[in-house]
């Protein structure tokens, strides 16, 4: 998308004036002719003089009526990729009616998003219909259907395939924001200021000279982490077998990278605590190959780090296997998941999610039963009975919204950091918080 789509998508606007013109951008980039009014948007790709396809939405009213009417050869695969360019928040769904197929358009969208369309549809049988995805067929539109049936490796693919889209965005424009800056930080910003206080006094307390340096360092390698992690949740979802319990592992992962980066990165601190936060990094890792007895010189290290925070005046404590310098440790990673995921606030989500992924990745009964998706089977002739296992997209999704956020949130502020302003990034942040968007209204979260 071209820098002036992009900057005429991104203006505030009402939903029936982002319609109109997210449809003239979208479809002027894939050399369609398009006729935009107040009264009617009508597109029309020509092919062989004949028309292709077209979209039709007949006045403001049609509109409040909350559809927008499809017809002609290929429109689903051209409103698909309208979806694809514009990834704006949203949801939709499909119905039929005599024949008439019709994409359902989510009324109270600030930015009025279009639709959300698949593969070609089967045809459709006669009478009032919709179309479950989920299950491949169409069904009748007032019928209970569960939000999720099961289904293959193969579907389950394609369901996840535009979070796996949105992931893999996200974590590529992050993983190349350094490069594109030249991996220094940029004037002005807290960064140089924070280097400047180093070479007139920080770096000189102590025989550690780079406490500045080495604490941005720091924080840049555990964004990367938290980067990595996310990036390997995503693409876990892409996989020839539909993961279990391994993307709860990664997910657990990059929260806590994500809270540690944001603590690290933290441009509202003083030099001197950013230091200090530096500097518990390395004891605490000190620390721990000494415990572990896995390097000769540990021990040496630790009282090495110890005399420089003597020197800053700072006093050390130790508590279970982990250290205080004037009091400060790293955050409590579920307050952090609040912060990042949900803003200022006192919340649950933390908690609940800290613990509920700690319990997989130790194995915890209580966190692998709820892999569980049907109840036992009735015993057979044995004894034994058996119980269905698999992953429910609902809670993947619950997870990746959390995933999401909380990477937008550390890569941000360790852009505010360094100075970036970086129009990649950017970009994909707005794709993110969209698409994070359209998985909230899509999945009710589990109860916390």
């Amino acid at each position: 998308m071209s820098d002036n789509s992009a900057q005429a998508l991104g203006r505030r606007q009402s939903p029936l004036e982002t319609l109109m013109r997210a449809t003239e951008v979208a479809f002027a980039e894939i050399g369609v002719e398009v006729a935009v009014s107040e009264e009617m948007i009508a597109l029309t790709a020509s092919a062989d003089g004949a028309a292709a396809w077209a979209i039709l939405l007949v006045g403001p009213a049609a509109f409040q009526a909350h559809f927008a009417k499809l017809f002609a050869g290929d429109a689903y695969a051209a409103a698909k990729k309208l979806v694809q360019r514009l990834r704006e928040s949203g949801s939709g769904d499909l119905r039929v009616s005599d024949g008439t197929v019709y994409a359902v358009i989510e009324p109270d969208l600030p930015d009025g998003a279009i639709l959300r369309l698949g593969e070609p549809l089967p045809p459709a049988p006669s009478g009032e219909l919709r179309y479950d995805r989920v299950r491949g067929a169409w069904r009748d539109s007032e019928a209970d259907t569960p939000p999720e049936a099961s289904v293959g490796p193969e579907r389950f693919r394609e369901v996840m395939a535009p979070t796996v889209d949105v992931v893999r965005e996200l974590t590529s424009a992050l993983f190349g924001v350094a490069d594109r800056h030249g991996d220094q930080p940029w004037v002005p910003s807290v960064a140089v200021a924070e280097i400047a206080e180093e070479v007139t006094r920080l770096g000189k307390l102590t025989n550690w000279d780079g406490p500045i340096r080495d604490s941005h360092s720091l924080g840049g390698i555990s964004l990367l982490a938290a980067c990595d992690y996310v990036r390997c949740f995503g693409d876990a979802f892409d996989a020839s077998r539909t993961p279990v319990f391994g993307h709860l592992v990664l997910a657990r992962s990059a929260l806590q990278a994500c809270v540690i980066s944001a603590w690290l990165n933290d441009p509202t601190i003083t030099p001197d605590e950013r230091a200090e936060r530096g500097l518990w990094e390395q004891l605490y890792s000190a620390m721990e190959l000494e415990r572990l007895d896995l390097e000769d010189n540990a021990a040496e290290r630790v009282q090495r780090l110890e005399v420089v925070a003597a020197g800053f005046g700072w006093t050390v404590t130790k508590s279970r296997g982990k250290p205080a310098i004037d009091g400060v440790t790293r955050p409590v990673i579920a307050t952090g998941i609040d912060e990042l995921v949900l803003g200022d606030g006192v919340w649950r989500l933390g908690r609940a999610q800290w613990s509920y992924l700690s319990a997989v990745d130790h194995v915890t009964w209580w966190g692998l039963r709820q892999a569980i998706l049907d109840p036992p089977s009735e015993p057979d002739a044995s004894g034994r009975s058996l119980a269905g296992i698999g992953t429910k997209s609902s809670s993947v999704c619950a997870q990746a919204i959390c995933v999401l956020k909380a990477l937008r949130k550390a890569g941000a502020v360790r852009l505010v950091l360094m100075g970036w302003t970086d129009r990649e990034w950017e970009e994909a942040c707005r794709r993110s918080e969209a698409h994070e968007t359209v998985l909230v209204r899509a999945f009710t979260p589990p109860q916390l």
